[in-house]
């Protein structure tokens, strides 16, 4: 039976990954947003599972997290030869926090029951973002022209954070029983849709690979669910043509700049993007071994070809900054 300090510890760890869709939303003065504030409580929470017989101890972490540390410690020691090290700085102590979350996640989910709970968490955490971007387009608060999001953020970390819980929402479809299984299918339709109020076009690209856990996942599957499954996807083809007349008039600007990724990818430059990533190969080419040093990437295309913009890209900006 899990310990008082295992329970404090878990709902430390609920609370930042609930938050996480939201953070920013609210910022509390002299803190900063949301998960700041959930993860000093996360941590804190969470000191005591590490604390057996008043000596430091820590679950035996699997490949992954090891993995993870050496890619924390691969991007401090870039410290020494980064072209930006204010950048880099800011680099490591963000991934040093996402190790320390890793961490706190691996010693405190002991059991399955709770890794589900974490899924829920994250979900409850979307919902809430899907709310108030629902509030923003009903209101006409546009994140960028005729984008909307949760408040505070960018529509493409909004529509990303929303489809990353597609796959969770099918395995707690595919887990659980009773009537709650179907409120976590009903999270698919509703934050595709929400994809297509931000017109993320990245946010459309990880919605496609996302959607492939339901051919793949279909036979993982009890009866049930894949009767259920079948007929809800049957009812959402069947209602497109009785609804399409109301909707198309409401996000068909959303639609016509979601529609371009196809020409964006074959024969335009995705706002640029062909740019940077062209100028990110460049200074690849300068430094092929080290990097330029994590977060760096905007200085080093910078002296390449005089911009100065992320990545848009982890595989190339990883490449180039490490």
């Amino acid at each position: 039976m899990p310990s008082p300090a295992q329970r404090l510890a878990f709902i430390g760890a609920a609370l930042f990954t609930l938050v996480l869709p939201i953070e920013n939303v609210f910022v509390v003065p002299g803190l900063g947003s949301l998960s700041v504030v959930a993860g000093v409580i996360m941590v804190i929470a969470s000191a005591p599972v590490f604390l057996a017989r008043g000596a430091f101890s820590l679950r035996r972490p699997p490949a992954v997290v090891l993995v993870l540390a050496l890619y924390v410690a691969w991007a401090a020691t870039g410290l020494l030869w980064s072209l930006e090290s204010s950048s880099t700085l800011v680099y490591v102590t963000t991934f040093a926090q996402l190790l320390v979350l890793v961490v706190i996640i691996w010693q405190v989910c002991i059991i399955e029951a709770r890794r589900q709970a974490l899924l829920i968490a994250y979900l409850i955490g979307c919902t809430l973002a899907l709310l108030d971007g629902v509030r923003n387009f009903l209101a006409g608060n546009e994140a960028v022209f005729q984008r909307f999001a949760v408040s505070n953020t960018d529509p493409n970390d909004y529509a990303l954070a929303l489809v990353i819980g597609i796959p969770m929402a099918l395995e707690l479809f595919a887990r659980r029983r009773g009537w709650s299984r179907f409120v976590f299918l009903l999270y698919v339709p509703v934050s595709l849709a929400a994809v297509v109020l931000s017109a993320s076009r990245g946010g459309a690209l990880a919605a496609a690979v996302a959607l492939l856990v339901f051919p793949l996942g279909f036979a993982w599957l009890d009866k049930q669910g894949k009767r259920v499954l079948m007929v809800f996807a049957l009812a959402a083809v069947a209602a497109i043509p009785f609804v399409w007349t109301d909707i198309e008039p409401l996000v068909s600007s959303n639609i016509e700049r979601l529609g371009t990724l196809g020409a964006e990818l074959t024969t335009g430059t995705l706002n640029e993007r062909s740019s940077i990533w062209a100028g990110g190969m460049a200074a690849f080419s300068m430094r092929p071994w080290v990097g330029v040093g994590g977060g760096a990437f905007p200085a080093a295309i910078e002296m390449e070809s005089g911009l100065r913009h992320p990545a848009h890209n982890a595989f190339i900006s990883v490449a180039v900054e490490l």
